[in-house]
């Protein structure tokens, strides 16, 4: 059973749309009992102690998956002074504060879902200040041309029984989109910052009944998986028949594929047939995004890929990969690394809204809670930052370090071993198995003194390299570690080869090759 949590938000004024929006909750609870479980929050309804401030015991609307606001002929009280926004200035009351809260949330996530209610004004006498900010706030958020409407329209009403009707008609279509549906998406181990324009595109792409196939195109450790995945999470309301993650990192033949996908599915293959007819049967009328991570290793299986798009017209494919692959009709979005600002005239504001130092930051915090980005500190993690070359993997991977030391000396740690750059390691194997799996050894000696690793195996058969973060990895007393993998060989055609292994770090030191006789 999935919950649902909605704020409903608004002054003092609206107390009879408050309670019918309440009862209105309490009906859709019923009618939707079986797969949803209903969680509104009202202010008045919660435990709130005289001896703190209102505003602060109120839990954040960013926590919740619906934000409904009513404004009527106020927009209410100023909070303290400890509530202000980014820039210092204040907001105008707490109805204002909830709603940017909201708005911002789902700008960066896609929740809460937004609604928001204006009650028409007939022939009363409010508070001329109130009334002067009710409309400065509509003119903002929906008519401004400097901050142009980002969560839609809002909803006009004159007496309580007509916002009854409309909140309940439109949280009754909300909810639909709250319904379980099938997938095997894992549940994100970490808050996903930024790419707000890419998600957009993305979603909007996929949301389209004439795309069939997105790709997502970049470097190595510049975020493609962690965009794909949190793209596809929003659109589970959009396939009635699911979403599916197929991670074809360690997948080496593209032949598999199709079986990849089917086991991916949990959907059997019937009497021996090829996995491919298997699958093209099994999907042909359903609605459906495929999320296909990794492809860039197995080229030729885009024909299959094809043959699969073109057989099931409601399956739709998002693809993760290094190289722009040869799939039909495909839009391509190329994932750059995160933009930074030029740190010989970037300002604190500057530094501090950047998507890049908002990812370190929000990172380092999760191993260090006492860390937080300052005037004293804000151009050594910027420096940082374009040290890592605004690769979200290497920034995540150095701010694990964060946990036993500050900025400062993590800077001079990676200055000390220059840029992020691409260092050999060495290589050993007993033999090549030209019938199947080899299994590789790759050893790194400096382990312990690197900063923000991932490693790279080209295995000289022509075969798309493997890439693996090393940021949790345990090194051995002598600071060395040591990673194996299984590479089936049963393609090779050469006789002689040479695996080669390079880490992605700083620094790091060392240069090691091993030729391998077939």
């Amino acid at each position: 059973m999935n919950r649902v949590r909605i704020f409903i938000s608004s002054p003092g004024d609206v107390a009879d749309e408050r309670q019918r929006a309440l009862a209105v909750v309490e009906r859709l609870q019923a009618e939707f009992s079986e797969a949803l479980s209903l969680e509104p929050l009202l202010w008045e309804q919660e435990p709130l102690l005289a001896t703190a401030d209102f505003q602060s015991q109120i839990r954040s609307p960013a926590d919740f998956d619906i934000f409904a606001t009513i404004i009527g002929s106020r927009l209410g009280s100023p909070l303290g002074s400890q509530f202000t926004r980014r820039d210092g200035s204040p907001y105008s009351s707490g109805t204002e504060f909830e709603f940017e809260v909201a708005v911002a949330s789902y700008q960066a996530s896609g929740r809460p879902e937004p609604l928001v209610y204006r009650k028409s004004l007939r022939g009363e006498l409010p508070e001329t200040a109130q009334i002067d900010k009710v409309s400065a706030f509509f003119d903002k958020w929906f008519q401004g041309t400097e901050n142009p409407p980002v969560i839609g329209e809002y909803h006009s009403f004159t007496e309580a029984g007509e916002f009854e009707e409309l909140f309940s008609q439109h949280l009754r279509e909300l909810l639909h989109r709250f319904l379980p549906r099938p997938n095997n998406l894992p549940a994100p181990i970490s808050s996903f910052v930024g790419r707000t324009d890419l998600i957009r595109e993305i979603t909007g792409l996929l949301e389209r009944s004439g795309t069939r196939v997105v790709a997502l195109v970049g470097t190595g450790g510049a975020g493609k998986s962690r965009l794909a995945l949190r793209a596809a999470r929003g659109l589970l309301p959009e396939f009635a028949d699911g979403v599916f993650l197929i991670n074809l990192a360690s997948q080496h033949q593209p032949a598999l594929v199709p079986r990849e996908i089917l086991a991916a599915l949990a959907i059997a293959s019937v009497d021996q047939a090829p996995a491919l007819d298997a699958l093209t049967t099994a999907l042909k009328n359903k609605e459906m995004l495929l999320l296909l991570d990794n492809l860039e290793q197995l080229d030729s299986a885009v024909e299959d890929i094809n043959t699969l798009v073109s057989s099931c017209p409601g399956v739709k494919v998002l693809v993760t990969s290094r190289a722009v692959p040869a799939l039909a009709n495909a839009h391509t979005i190329r994932v750059p690394p995160l933009a930074l600002p030029d740190p010989e005239n970037a300002t604190f504001t500057a530094i501090r809204d950047s998507e890049c130092v908002q990812l370190f930051v929000e990172r380092a915090q999760t191993v260090r809670e006492d860390f937080d980005l300052s005037q004293e500190n804000a151009r050594e993690v910027l420096e940082i930052c374009h040290q890592l070359e605004g690769l979200p993997l290497a920034i995540e991977l150095a701010t694990a370090r964060m946990r036993s030391m500050n900025t400062d000396k993590l800077l001079k740690k990676i200055l000390k071993g220059a840029l992020l750059r691409a260092i050999h390691v060495a290589v050993s194997t007993p033999g090549i198995n030209p019938t199947g799996n080899t299994t590789i050894a790759v050893k790194i000696d400096d382990f312990r003194a690197l900063v923000a690793t991932y490693l790279t195996i080209d295995f000289g058969d022509g075969s798309e390299p493997l890439q693996l973060a090393l940021g949790e990895h345990t090194p051995e007393a002598d600071g060395s570690l040591t990673v194996t993998v299984d590479h089936d060989y049963s393609k090779l055609t050469t006789t002689e080869i040479t695996i080669t292994a390079e880490i992605r770090a700083a620094g790091a030191r060392g240069t090691d090759q091993q030729v391998v006789a077939a």
